[in-house]
């Protein structure tokens, strides 16, 4: 993403791709297997997933995907950010030649600021200045065993 503003704004652009391994239409993901190297996680402090402003250890919570482990075993807990999500909204949407989607028949990685970082002064600042670039990069590798 590349972006320039001639004033203040917030910008905080991700990509919102969703991901099967198994393929299109093939259900949920909750035994395909994620692992994400991260130290911190933001929890949250409501249903709205709105981040509390707090970094918390990863080490021994649900949030910890340091070692592959399968997305379903503790997807009842909130997800991290890298803004990790697995489609826990999503009902009835339908997709790609004619599929219908519902909660975790995908996962997206996105990249970004911490959300609500607007509001909150420990979060990095999502605020492009006049003149700045706003410049960022995404890159997905996938493998199979």
């Amino acid at each position: 993403f590349r972006g320039r503003s001639d004033a203040a704004t917030v910008a905080n652009m991700t990509n919102h791709s969703y991901f099967n391994l198994k393929g299109e239409g093939s259900g949920d993901v909750l035994d395909q297997e994620v692992c994400i190297h991260a130290k911190y996680f933001t929890p949250v402090k409501d249903s709205q997933s709105i981040p509390t402003g707090e970094y918390a250890p990863v080490a021994g919570t649900p949030m910890d995907f340091n070692v592959a482990k399968p997305i379903g075993r503790d997807i009842e807990a909130d997800c991290p950010c890298v803004q990790f999500y697995a489609g826990n909204f999503v009902k009835d949407e339908k997709g790609k030649n004619d599929h219908v989607y519902h909660e975790r028949y995908g996962f997206c990685l996105e990249t970004q600021v911490e959300p609500n970082a607007v509001n909150v002064d420990d979060f990095h600042s999502p605020i492009l200045r006049p003149g700045e670039e706003y410049s960022s990069e995404t890159v997905y590798r996938f493998w199979v065993k």
